[in-house]
């Protein structure tokens, strides 16, 4: 994935004559006169910003009044660079707003900056833009369908995964073929799960049919361990509360959104979940693998969609089922709307997911429907909704 020959520049000390290399293959290339490009006005760049220069990709600092050259070092920025080298595609790095310098910049308390890049070194576009000055960024190099393209940390401490959208089309294609064929199951599977309560040594039971009605993310214990947040599989009994035959699950979901879903359920679900709950303490999780005392696998939950409804599918595919089907449902029941119509819509099925962002200025979650339409609703069934607008 690395260059070795790069890589060696490092340890040999001959950065700056590899450099000097990249230099003289720089100025016989077509981009040259991007760099004498008129500069636009642009906001004042705080001292101590680093920035790589279009002539001779060399590290620059930001003085009080001008820029100097930096020891400073940024491998993996370098690594990048190389590789768009290597292709006779530097001029998608240049900065066009400030041809000077490639796109990107960090500041002096280490804040990414400035513009991204949404193409890979040989001009493929991107489903996502990132930095030069990303941490960890690294560029996969090898032919693959499904494997990632860009990998870099957010600020966040999580990492994102980058394809390119024609992967990433080929990908939806696939989800929501996978979704059709769900809903051709999905009858049988809610007879199969709600038999399947009477039975108390199926385990599995339960958890499936609180995922069936109330559409939560599954979770996992490691990123439960990680960040404290929570999904159904690592939900704790002082999360759950029962009256009658409403319960109610109150916790922390993925990225901290706060979750609070009350649905009804019938005698047999509220006496299977009094069991489970009676013998553990507030702290202990809820739905465990009976052998090893570990909350249950998504591999665990795909092996019981088989046993229950006679196809594999993993857990996730509830949501995008659940946020599909609304979508037609609603197509069938309405020939035009009002804009208004369609954002309500939306929202609602944002609410019943989870979707949420968080308003600074309102301090406050709200409802957003962004993630919604974009990943969890058919494509073709959101562009045919929009289209019903007057």
């Amino acid at each position: 994935m690395f260059l070795p020959r790069f890589i060696d520049m490092f340890v040999d000390g001959n950065f700056h004559g590899y450099m000097a290399g990249m230099r003289v293959r720089y100025f016989n290339c077509s981009i040259y006169n991007v760099v004498h490009m008129k500069e636009k006005k642009l906001k004042p760049v705080m001292e101590g910003t680093f920035r790589i220069k279009s002539k001779g990709l060399e590290v620059y600092e930001k003085t009080r009044g001008s820029w100097r050259k930096s020891s400073r070092l940024f491998p993996e920025v370098m690594q990048v660079i190389e590789l768009f080298v290597a292709h006779d595609n530097l001029e998608y790095l240049i900065d066009k707003k400030s041809p000077k310098f490639l796109k990107g910049q960090l500041s002096v308390d280490g804040k990414v900056q400035g513009a991204r890049i949404d193409v890979l070194p040989d001009g493929r576009k991107l489903d996502k833009a990132y930095s030069l000055f990303a941490e960890h960024l690294t560029i996969h190099d090898e032919t693959s369908n499904d494997h990632w393209d860009v990998l870099y940390r957010n600020p966040c401490g999580n990492y994102a995964y980058v394809y390119t959208i024609e992967k990433r089309n080929l990908s939806v294609e696939k989800k929501y073929k996978a979704v059709e064929e769900f809903g051709r199951h999905y009858l049988k599977l809610k007879r199969n799960v709600l038999s399947a309560l009477g039975d108390k040594s199926d385990s599995l039971a339960v958890p499936m049919y609180t995922l069936l009605r109330t559409y939560m993310r599954v979770g996992n214990e490691i990123y439960y361990r990680a960040h404290a947040h929570k999904g159904l599989t690592t939900l704790k009994k002082g999360d759950i509360s029962i009256n009658g035959n409403y319960v109610t699950f109150d916790y922390l979901a993925k990225n901290g959104v706060p979750m609070k879903i009350t649905e009804k359920f019938p005698d047999v679900y509220i006496g299977r979940l009094n069991d489970i709950l009676a013998p553990i303490d507030k702290s202990s999780f809820v739905f465990v693998n009976r052998s090893t005392g570990h909350p249950i696998s998504d591999v665990q939950f795909r092996d019981a969609f088989k046993r229950y409804c006679g196809e594999e599918f993993y857990p996730h595919i509830v949501r995008s089922y659940y946020a599909t089907a609304r979508a037609k449902s609603f197509l069938k029941g309405h020939s035009s709307v009002t804009k208004q119509e369609v954002r309500d819509f939306f929202l609602s099925i944002a609410e019943k997911l989870g979707h949420k962002r968080f308003v600074k200025k309102e301090h406050a979650w709200k409802e957003s429907y962004t993630v919604t339409v974009h990943h969890y609703i058919q494509p073709e069934l959101v562009v045919r909704i929009k289209s019903l607008v007057e």
